[in-house]
């Protein structure tokens, strides 16, 4: 299982919408930030190509400005070769 650490950042006055949005998803956790116009994501998946069509699928979201991952944990796909 691999873990990313996606930062969401949208126009700040729309922020109950851009969560809503988010967690309408699957398997996305949300932890919002205390600085505005933020939000951390948390993805689990299976593998390399899901984390990057959820981060995209986050970044084309209505109200965000761009999904970014600052954190991916490949620790397990190392372990299988």
């Amino acid at each position: 299982m691999l873990i990313a650490g996606i930062l969401v950042e949208y126009e700040n006055e729309y922020e109950q919408e851009v969560l809503d949005a988010i967690r309408a998803l699957d398997d996305m956790t949300v932890y919002e930030t205390e600085e505005g116009g933020k939000i951390a994501v948390v993805i689990e998946a299976e593998s390399r190509k899901v984390i990057e069509e959820k981060t995209s699928r986050l970044g084309e979201l209505d109200k965000v400005i761009i999904a970014l991952p600052v954190y991916v944990n490949y620790e397990e796909e190392l372990e299988k070769i």
